[in-house]
C-alpha cells in the first residue's frame, strides 16, 4: 500500500502548521493565562477553509478527504490544543453526524408535493388519478403518495372521489390561486425595474394605464439633466391618442395598425414640443395589455442609434413587468 500524502494533503497539513505557529502562537499564552477562546483566530480558519475541510462543497464544504482534515487538526492542536477540540468537536460531532445521517426528506417531500399536484392539473383532466397512476409518474411508492394525498387532501388542495376513489384538485388550491393576480397588480410592481431603466436611459420615464378615455400615469421616473421633461406627475392624466403610452394600450382594439405591427408606440412631439417618446406594451397573465412603460427623449438626442437601444431596454423593463403579472409569453 502507498503510505505517501497527496500533494493536495501535503499542502493543507504545511497550510495548517503555518496558520498555528502564526497566528495561534501568537496569543497562546496569554488566551490560555485569561481562559479566553480566540474566536477570531477560529474565524480565521473558517476563512482559510479549515472549517468544513472534509465535507461535500454543495453543503458549504472545501470538498477535501478525512485525512486532511486529521492532518489539519494535529498540526492545529500542537499549539492550541483548545482550538484543536472545537475543531474536531464541530467537525467530527456536529457536522458530520448531520452529512453521515441527516437526509434531504422534508426538501425532497415538498418536492413532491408539487410534482403531485402538477400532474393533476396537466394530465388527468377531470377524470383525476388514482394512487397507482400517480406512484407510476412521479416515480415513488403508494405508501409515499398515500401521505402526500393524505396531506394535500387534508389543507383542501386536493378531493377524493368516494365513487371512483380518484383525486383532482380541490377548491381550495383555486382560492389560493385567485390570490396571484390581486398580489400582483399593476400599482404593486417593483419599482426597481422602472428605477434601474431610468439610470440606464438617463431619461424621463412613465408607466401608466388606461382609466376611462384617458391614460393615467402610475409611476414616473426622471433622470434626465437636460432640464427637459414633460410635466404631467403621477396621478395624473394625459390623452389616449396623442401619447405613445395610449396608442400602445388601445391598440389592441383601434386602428393604431402600426403599433401593432412593429409593437410599440411613438409620440414625435405630438403632444410636448421638443419631445420624443417611445412607449411599448405591459401584458398580464391572460395576454392583454394592461399598461405601457414610455421613455421621452429630447428630439436633439434622437437618432436610431438611439431608438435602437431605448426600445431595447424598454421591452426588457417590459417583460420584466408583464413576468410578475403572471405573463409567460
Amino acid at each position: 500500500m502507498n503510505f505517501e500524502l497527496t500533494p493536495q494533503q501535503k499542502a493543507v497539513q504545511q497550510s495548517a502548521r503555518q496558520f498555528a505557529q502564526t497566528v495561534l502562537q501568537e496569543t497562546v499564552l496569554e488566551d490560555d493565562a485569561a481562559g479566553r477562546f480566540p474566536e477570531e483566530a477560529y474565524k480565521k480558519m473558517g476563512e482559510m477553509g479549515f472549517v468544513g475541510l472534509p465535507f461535500p462543497k454543495e453543503y458549504g464544504g472545501q470538498g477535501g478527504d478525512y485525512l486532511s482534515y486529521v492532518l489539519a487538526l494535529e498540526e492545529i492542536s500542537k499549539i492550541n490544543s483548545s482550538v484543536g477540540i472545537a475543531y474536531s468537536v464541530c467537525t467530527s460531532l456536529y457536522s458530520g453526524a448531520l452529512i453521515n445521517d441527516g437526509n434531504e426528506y422534508p426538501v425532497q417531500t415538498v418536492m413532491k408535493a408539487l410534482e403531485l399536484l402538477n400532474h393533476l392539473a396537466k394530465n388527468t383532466g377531470n377524470l383525476g388519478a388514482g394512487v397507482s397512476e400517480l406512484s407510476d409518474a412521479l416515480g415513488i411508492g403508494k405508501s409515499t403518495v398515500h401521505r402526500l394525498l393524505d396531506t394535500l387532501q387534508y389543507y383542501g388542495y386536493i378531493e377524493k372521489s368516494e365513487e371512483t376513489n380518484r383525486y383532482r384538485l380541490g377548491w381550495e388550491l383555486y382560492k389560493v390561486g385567485l390570490s396571484v393576480p390581486a398580489q400582483n397588480q399593476l400599482f404593486n410592481i417593483d419599482r426597481t425595474h422602472l428605477l434601474e431603466l431610468g439610470k440606464k436611459l438617463n431619461e424621463t420615464i412613465d408607466y401608466g394605464t388606461i382609466k376611462g378615455k384617458e391614460t393615467i400615469i402610475i409611476s414616473k421616473m426622471e433622470y434626465t439633466s437636460n432640464g427637459m421633461n414633460n410635466s404631467v406627475s403621477p396621478g395624473e392624466y394625459e390623452s389616449i391618442h396623442a401619447t405613445a403610452l395610449g396608442k400602445v394600450m388601445i391598440s389592441e382594439m383601434s386602428e393604431e395598425e402600426k403599433v401593432k405591427k412593429h409593437g410599440y408606440g411613438v409620440n414625435d412631439e405630438e403632444y410636448w414640443i421638443g419631445m420624443y417618446c417611445m412607449a411599448v406594451p405591459v401584458r398580464n397573465y391572460t395576454g392583454k395589455i394592461v399598461a405601457a412603460v414610455s421613455a421621452s427623449i429630447p428630439v436633439f438626442r434622437v437618432d436610431d442609434k438611439k431608438k435602437e437601444f431605448v426600445l431595447d431596454e424598454l421591452n426588457r423593463t417590459a417583460g420584466q413587468i408583464s413576468k410578475e403579472l403572471g405573463y409567460l409569453g
